[in-house]
């Protein structure tokens, strides 16, 4: 049986409905209807802020000053439904040194799994902002320090300054990092996450790329450490995708197809999210994937291969069977579900892409 990911065929249809009864048929309705919801939102919300101690409550008006009309609405509603969030109050342990993260919305996503892997270690707390450009970092900087002390502090500024001209970038950044030594805290700085290109918004790959290097000269003259999440994020460096994609098209497609066993090969493109590149390939079993023929390929890869393999970041690899094909031909989009309690890894013999 053919060895290879699932792929399922994706149909989307448009059909025209009556609204549903008790719907809104008008602008005017839907605006009515929407003011309700979000007055009755604010006055649980408010009782809820009411019932709690004077630091919470403390706490509840720094957000409500700095989340903005964005995050405002969206933290009400996590607290009135009773769930926990990036903004959540922290009532130090005095026996603990006290982390401040500063940043995007990345930094929101990673706050509450670090305030689990850190909890007993550290008193971890989230800026009171979706804290963006380094404009905003001067503008409300004393408001996200607030008035404790700081043992570290982790930050970054970065994908809301891509259009940034790259002088004004430093220079903002330098008066930040001035201001962030003399908390006393030790400072690390992270590195801004990769974006894909996109001409509608305005945005470019590079841009990230350039802000990076501009940021390490700076944290590299105030000898700040990186905690490198582009490079944790990224699965090939933009500066070499140029090279990779070259090499993937005029080389390892045609030796990985030629490969006794070896049925076919495919690649995608992520639109959005990482990895950017899927590389699906069909084999007649998967023994294939540990035949002699295989072993002696990854043991003789060309310079061009090793080279493009070493700079691959973040790289998965996972076997599958097919168990239910449908319809002819390929699909020119594709969507994978992976599961994350468990991988089967191939037989590993040296590196393999």
């Amino acid at each position: 049986m053919k060895s290879l990911f699932a792929l399922f065929g994706l149909m989307v249809l448009s059909v025209a409905a009556e609204p549903p009864k008790g719907e809104p048929t008008n602008a005017k309705e839907a605006a009515a209807k929407k003011a309700a919801q979000e007055k009755a939102v604010d006055e649980r919300y408010a009782a809820w802020v009411a019932k709690l101690s004077p630091q919470e409550q403390a706490w509840e008006k720094v957000l409500q000053g700095q989340l903005g009309s964005f995050y405002l609405p969206l933290h009400k509603r996590d607290k009135i439904a009773g769930k926990s969030n990036a903004w959540d109050f922290v009532q130090d342990d005095p026996k603990l040194p006290r982390v401040l993260l500063i940043g995007d919305s990345v930094s929101r996503g990673y706050a509450q799994p670090t305030r689990k892997a850190l909890a007993g270690k550290a008193n971890v707390h989230r800026a009171p902002a979706n804290c963006g450009p380094t404009a905003s970092g001067l503008k409300n900087l004393d408001a996200w320090l607030g008035e404790g002390k700081w043992d570290v502090i982790h930050f970054n500024f970065g994908i809301h300054d891509r259009a940034t001209p790259a002088a004004d970038y430093v220079k903002r950044l330098e008066e930040i990092v001035g201001r962030l030594e003399k908390t006393g805290a030790k400072l690390i700085w992270t590195s801004t996450t990769p974006i894909p290109d996109n001409p509608a918004q305005k945005q470019t790959a590079a841009s990230i790329v350039e802000k990076n290097a501009l940021a390490a000269e700076v944290m590299k003259k105030h000898g700040i450490p990186t905690d490198d999440l582009f490079a944790a994020i990224g699965d090939v460096p933009v500066e070499w995708e140029d090279e990779f994609n070259r090499w993937y098209d005029r080389e390892h497609l045609e030796e990985r197809v030629a490969i006794p066993g070896f049925l076919e090969a495919r690649r995608y493109v992520a639109h959005d999210g990482r990895p950017k590149y899927l590389s699906l390939y069909s084999t007649e079993t998967f023994e294939v994937l540990d035949s002699p023929a295989y072993r002696t390929a990854l043991a003789n890869q060309t310079d061009w291969s090793r080279a493009n393999i070493a700079r691959f970041k973040n790289m998965i690899r996972a076997v599958a069977r097919i168990t239910i094909s449908r319809g002819q031909g390929r699909g020119a989009a594709l969507g994978i579900i992976r599961p994350l309690a468990r991988q089967i890894q191939p037989p590993s013999h040296g590196q393999a892409a």
